[in-house]
């Protein structure tokens, strides 16, 4: 064998020293040592002699090994040799070395290189030993012979004191401009100062002549420098190999994540890293060339098509479930209505809703429905609240830190593991997954939730143990690799966790729909909103149920664009509880590019960017006398005058109460009451809990002080009622900011009167008058909410560093003025603002601020609006990327397929995520199926005139309306 070999010169000895074991002919072709400082030059000069060597017709003789900095012992450029027989390869004496070897290519030959970091692996014989010892002691300086002959000797002592050798040039040029004390400072600080990073000095010895002097030497340098001494054996199988041709991996096994030792890269391909264990990988010189990047087919059809018929939208919020009859045909609402939502059966309070929406509407308007759709807080609440089915967890190759960032019971973690490109590096134990299964089906559960370490770069173990799962039951089984392309294990594993606890809730809640419409005689195929604000069917939502999560959020902000016609802006969306604010531009909402956090739980859910904080219409209004403060929110009650309105007898109650607050009277607000919404099942009760259960279960609801009474309170301060509320046992009423709407005569909803007392007693208690109380609680309602509007919008912008207490403090100057100062503030872009209050909140916002304010028709009922009106998109991903042995992989949620040139895999991916993406649209039950197909290359510069690939996205998008019902 033939091999032209560019290298550091700093291998001469290790080469000299194995001279009479090499069987191949080698030309060499040197460069100086230390390049690996200076990659782009390294990169140069090995790119220009392998370019030489290119160019060259043929060998010519084989040099001797020469003294370092000699850069080139093979012909001379341009020389004609008669008959020349061309190399088999060229090999290079370098790893990735500060990625100075990344961009290298040969036209002609193939390029042989090591996957090594640097040439400390080559030398030591293998790129394992060289990471295990970096791992056990990082802090290592590496002498060799080679780099001891060069003369570089760190820890030579020079004659000046506490200056190393190879620095006394540098000191000399110092205390010519400095005194001796800031020229010793600038050493040790600025030329010296990387000594103090290293802990120890290691000698690899490859048992070459004179090395007993040379270890001497290393360590008399590793003493003066002060650093722990090793001498580690080398061994040069690595490098005999590299040079006699044996390249072939199947010798080579010690260690179970490396496939090659040598990268083996074909005439035309590029050196690149590979970002693993494996160092180095190729990829095509300009793979874009032959490969069609950036291409767009198919078309966009279907979205923007002018629909016809009847729907009809449903919204299931936190505090009101809404309900619309929509006529596509003439864009325009024809009648809706509202009810409480029933959190314990969401289906009690959507049959209500339907309830009143038909009684506004002919008999034919139901037969003529075609569409019906959901959107519902159901899967966001049973996450935080830990609701849904009882789901077995089965982890496949997770390292232990990561399965303990996976807090859920019950789980088992099986043997089974591939490393970041897809390879099996342990195969799956399936007698292990068998009894993992049975053990996990003796715990009853509902359903299976499967996740494997890699499983989006290969979903092969997942398949196989979804399949012994269905072998031994029915139930549900979900793989994280179907739901998300998710890198990041402990995401992907905690969205497949949730998806599986929300099948039985979702489909149980589906299925109570389907009951209520069939009741009603409405016959349509039901949709359900995605929390990127898009449509999937009743099928697909049974499936994956997670897409649900934030659903409400997005349905509200498609409402308020449809309703709006706005292209770009703010949507605010006030309910009862929280507001939600979202930015559009041209038309669109953005999204979060992360995943969201659900409680403490990172998921890979795709949902709106949607920014929400606790403010609405029942939020809690509370006097703080230690400050003399009002607050609102972010808690959220029953208004007091919507219970006075159920239950008039509470006014009675109200009108009893003394404006003279009596002992602990004064530590809790005025007009607190609660109300029994159920018992408390599976958990500890205090006595005095039960007690209170009990009372409001038997007496119906009762004002703080007469519950303490009843249940034996010390002091009204201290009645158990906080756990009892969160479990959603109990509720409590008191006075919201729709309240003091009442009691200021701008709403009349329900009880005034209930109000109006709630709102003497809070302004006795602040010692104001009636009038200024409402203005204070208003003037902090909106303060509040403007707070947290700021904070949205200076977020998104993305230039300050603290938005929260900037906002704060905005806020609260824009309602300060005086004769020398006053502040305010104007937004260029407007808001849209929809939900049950916005037309009494929006104009108060727009006295305060300069900003143009919409309040679109049918504001109260946007979020129903936007699950009727939303459309249908599914989306296909596929990642190509090159493989660690050439050629190219495409990682697809079922399986990983190889191929030759990027200009197959593009054309094969293409293909296969359009079919997909039109299945998948089909089983959502979208009209059309047309496909949108798009191909980014990704690359990186590396030079003024070279870059190199990395990787390939193929997107497939299909963008459609739904199916309506036959008519």
């Amino acid at each position: 064998m033939h091999l032209a070999v560019v290298g550091c010169a700093i291998f001469k000895n290790e080469i000299d020293f194995l001279k009479s074991e090499i069987t191949s002919t080698l030309d060499f072709f040197w460069l100086p040592q230390k390049l690996h400082n200076k990659p782009l030059e390294l990169r140069k000069l090995v790119q220009e002699e392998i370019t030489k060597i290119d160019e060259a017709p043929g060998p010519g003789v084989q040099g001797e090994a020469p003294e370092p900095g000699v850069q080139n012992e093979g012909p001379e450029p341009g020389v004609q040799n008669e008959g020349p027989e061309p190399y088999d390869a060229i090999v290079l004496l370098y790893g990735l070395c500060s990625k100075g070897t990344m961009g290298i290519s040969s036209k002609k030959y193939r390029v042989v290189v090591p996957r090594m970091q640097d040439c400390i692996g080559l030398l030591m014989g293998s790129n394992e030993r060289y990471i295990k010892h970096f791992r056990e002691k990082p802090g290592t300086y590496w002498f060799t012979k080679g780099w001891i002959e060069t003369g570089f000797d760190p820890g030579k002592r020079s004659e000046y004191e506490g200056v190393f050798d190879p620095y006394k040039e540098r000191y000399r040029e110092y205390r010519k401009k400095f005194t001796e004390e800031l020229s010793r400072f600038l050493i040790d600080e600025w030329d010296q100062h990387w000594i103090k990073n290293y802990t120890t000095l290691a000698f690899i010895d490859w048992g070459i002549k004179r090395a007993d002097n040379l270890k001497k030497r290393a360590r008399k340098s590793a003493q003066s420098m002060g650093l722990e001494f090793e001498v580690i054996k080398g061994d040069p199988g690595l490098l005999l190999d590299l040079l006699n041709g044996v390249w072939d991996s199947d010798k080579y096994d010690e260690d179970r994540f490396l496939q090659s030792r040598y990268l083996v890269v074909k005439p035309g391909y590029k050196i690149i890293p590979s970002y693993s264990d494996t160092v180095l990988t190729c990829t095509e010189s300009d793979p874009r060339r032959t490969a069609g990047a950036g291409r767009l087919f198919g078309d966009k059809t279907g979205i923007s098509e002018k629909r016809t018929g009847i729907g009809l939208g449903i919204d299931a919020g936190g505090t009101y479930t809404d309900s619309v009859i929509y006529d596509f045909t003439n864009e325009e609402v024809l009648a809706s209505a509202k009810a409480l939502t029933t959190h314990d059966d969401y289906s009690v309070g959507i049959e209500s809703s339907l309830c009143s929406l038909l009684e506004k509407v002919s008999g034919w308007v139901c037969e003529k429905i075609g569409l019906v759709s959901l959107s519902t807080t159901v899967a966001t609440n049973a996450i935080v609240e830990g609701k849904g089915g009882k789901v077995g967890l089965v982890l496949i190759g997770y390292e232990n830190y990561a399965a303990g960032k996976i807090a859920f019971d019950p789980k088992v973690m099986i043997r089974g593991k591939h490393n970041i490109q897809g390879e099996v590096i342990e195969p799956l134990d399936e007698k292990e997954a068998k009894k993992a299964v049975r053990y996990l089906l003796g715990k009853g559960i509902e359903a299976f939730a499967v996740s494997s370490e890699v499983g989006v770069r290969n979903p092969e173990f997942e398949q196989r143990v979804k399949e012994i799962i269905m072998e031994e039951t029915r139930l549900p089984v979900v793989c994280g690799s179907e739901l998300t392309t998710e890198i990041n294990c402990v995401k992907r594993a905690n969205t497949c966790f949730f998806n599986a606890r929300l099948i039985p809730l979702v489909t149980g809640l589906l299925s109570s729909v389907k009951k209520v419409l069939d009741e009603k005689k409405i016959e349509a195929p039901v949709m359900v909103v995605k929390g990127d604000g898009t449509l999937m069917g009743e099928v697909v939502a049974k499936m994956s149920p997670i897409d649900m999560v934030l659903s409400g959020p997005a349905a509200s902000v498609i409402g308020g664009i449809y309703l709006s016609g706005i292209r770009d802006g703010y949507v605010v969306d006030m309910g009862g509880t929280t507001t939600d604010v979202a930015c559009v531009n041209e038309g669109f909402v953005s999204f979060k590019e992360d995943g969201i956090r659900i409680g403490s739980f990172r998921t890979s859910v795709n949902t709106v960017n949607v920014h929400t904080f606790g403010l609405g219409g029942d939020s809690y209004v509370q006097y703080h006398l230690k400050s003399r403060k009002i607050t609102v929110g972010p808690a959220r009650v029953i208004p007091v005058s919507y219970l006075a309105h159920l239950h008039p007898e509470i006014f009675s109650v109200l009108e009893d109460k003394s404006e003279k607050f009596k002992g602990d009277e004064i530590l809790v607000q005025p007009c607190d009451f609660f109300i029994y919404q159920k018992d408390m099942k599976g958990q500890d009760l205090h006595p005095q809990e039960s007690a209170i259960i009990e009372a409001l279960k038997d007496h119906g609801p009762m004002s703080r002080t007469e519950l303490a009474k009843r249940v034996g309170a010390c002091s009204v301060a201290i009645l158990r009622t906080d756990r009892l509320e969160g479990y959603g046992n109990i509720l409590r009423s008191a006075l919201t900011p729709t309240d003091v709407l009442h009691a200021a005569g701008a709403v009349s909803l329900w009880n005034a009167d209930a109000a109006r007392k709630s709102v003497s007693l809070y302004a006795v208690r602040a010692n104001m008058e009636e009038q200024e109380f409402i203005d204070k609680t208003l003037k902090e309602f909106y303060r509040t909410l403007l707070f947290r509007l700021f904070e949205f919008w200076f977020t998104e912008d993305g230039r300050f560093t603290d938005e929260e207490t900037f906002s704060a403090n905005l806020s609260s100057h824009l309602f300060f003025s005086n004769k020398e100062i006053h502040l305010s503030a104007e937004l260029n872009k407007p808001i849209v603002f929809i939900g049950a209050p916005a037309a009494k909140y929006a104009q108060g916002i727009k006295r305060l601020i300069g900003v143009e304010i919409i309040v679109p028709e049918n504001y109260g009922v946007a979020n129903a609006v936007g699950a009727i009106t939303g459309a249908i998109r599914e989306d296909i991903t596929i990642l190509i990327r090159p493989h660690i042995d050439g050629g190219y992989v495409a990682y697809t949620s079922e399986e990983k397929k190889y191929f030759e040139t990027l200009s197959a895999a593009k054309d094969a991916m293409a293909e296969l995520a359009r079919t997909t993406a039109a299945q998948k649209a089909r089983r959502s039950g979208a009209l059309h199926l047309n496909a949108d197909v798009r191909i980014e290359d990704k690359e990186v510069k590396i030079s003024e005139d070279d870059t190199i690939y990395l990787e390939t996205i193929v997107k497939a998008s299909v963008s459609s309306i739904p199916v309506l019902k036959e008519q």
